[in-house]
């Protein structure tokens, strides 16, 4: 998002193009993960034994998988004027490498060293910031943004190899085990497809809108939409530790306690009615504030729209937990479910109702994927309520 909002500072008539490639790369890049940064996390936190064979099988998929994606890419980007072979060529390579980062990332946090990893990133990302700053004072270059993400991300990735290297984890090409890839893609899969069609859902609301109402009513929704989706970055503090927690304690004790759930879900509950009230009392002078009187009516939609807050954050606490079971093709059907819901509510009341049907499909979808997901919990009795709760924050 940053890297667009300075190329929108270089050129506003090619921002729309900008944002919309940087969209399509996002999208291709997600339908490529194939759910294996969760599955290394998992299995790493799990003490897999076969651990070092199963990460450098996914790298070595991901290695070939690039070379499907360079070219996907090189022939959407013929279809603009603005950017040209060089830039298009450093984006591909920095947004991959990003990926592969990405999947580096989870196996230290799978080992709970998150200290590390977040050193790691921002001596990396130093070098984009000091660039940034020298941005503001002699101008921006569309190449050079893209260069700076480039060497950013080829650092993390060498001092990530580094740092396996120094856990005893030798990173190399090997030669696919066609078995061991199957044993892989058979969970890991479930869990990718399950998380393309949340960020789908996630973005359908607005090409609906579009669609239907018009660019102008896009801006309305994304605003509010905007600031409904903040609190969950504070969720991803606590669910990114909790996945690895959870992973251990399935593969120890073959079950999770309620107590090792209790406090995230107890925290989530406040951030949610925390967030909720604060909307209600202040966003009619935070958004006039940051966007002016002239978008107002996203006040609306924000204070109506944040009510499925609580259903968004618990539905992931219920994803984090299914997942750590290997119960993965559950939070794949629930939100595929949710997708559809989605869809339908829209196409059905949006002519109707106008902004509020997306509001109103954003809630139920949320809601039926939390519902869902908790139903397969207590059916598979994947969470032992029988044991003390202990309300210790």
């Amino acid at each position: 998002m940053l890297f667009i909002l300075l190329a929108r500072e270089l050129n506003v008539n090619f921002y729309g193009e900008l944002r919309a490639t940087f969209v399509f790369l996002n999208i291709l890049l997600m339908a490529l993960e194939l759910g294996f940064a969760n599955y290394i996390q998992r299995e790493t936190a799990s003490n897999n034994k076969n651990l070092e064979n199963e990460l450098n099988t996914t790298l070595t998929v991901k290695l070939l998988l690039f070379f499907f994606f360079f070219i996907i890419v090189l022939i959407y980007s013929r279809t603009y004027s603005w950017i040209n072979i060089a830039q298009i060529i450093i984006l591909i390579f920095a947004f991959y490498l990003s990926s592969a980062n990405n999947l580096l990332s989870r196996l230290f946090y799978g080992k709970d060293n998150y200290s590390q990893v977040f050193k790691l990133f921002f001596a990396a990302r130093f070098l984009f910031i000091l660039d940034i700053l020298k941005g503001f004072f002699f101008g921006f270059s569309l190449t050079e943004i893209f260069s700076i993400l480039l060497i950013s991300n080829l650092i993390i990735v060498i001092l990530f190899v580094y740092l396996c290297n120094r856990e005893n984890i030798q990173i190399k090409v090997i030669g696919i085990d066609l078995n061991l890839l199957k044993k892989i893609l058979r969970s890991s899969l479930p869990i990718g497809i399950g998380i393309f069609f949340v960020w789908i859902y996630d973005r359908i609301d607005v090409l609906l809108i579009q669609g239907y109402l018009g660019d102008s009513s896009v801006s309305f929704y994304t605003i509010a939409y905007s600031f409904y989706k903040v609190p969950q970055i504070f969720s991803g503090i606590l669910l990114i530790p909790l996945f690895t927690e959870l992973s251990k304690e399935q593969a120890l004790k073959k079950r999770i306690s309620m107590n090792s759930i209790l406090t995230p879900i107890i925290i989530l509950a406040i951030i949610s009615i925390f967030t909720i009230v604060i909307s209600l009392l202040v966003s009619d002078k935070i958004i006039p504030l940051l966007y002016t009187r002239k978008y107002f009516d996203s006040v609306v939609i924000l204070n109506l729209l944040i009510f499925a807050l609580p259903g968004l954050l618990l539905n992931n606490t219920t994803g984090v937990i299914l997942n750590s079971c290997k119960r993965e093709k559950i939070p794949m059907y629930a939100t595929f479910i949710g997708l559809i819901i989605n869809i339908t509510i829209n196409i059905i009341f949006i002519e109707r109702f106008n902004l509020i049907a997306p509001v109103i499909a954003t809630i139920v979808t949320e809601y039926m994927i939390l519902i869902i997901q908790a139903a397969f919990i207590i059916k598979y009795k994947l969470v032992d309520f029988s044991k003390t709760l202990n309300y210790n924050i």
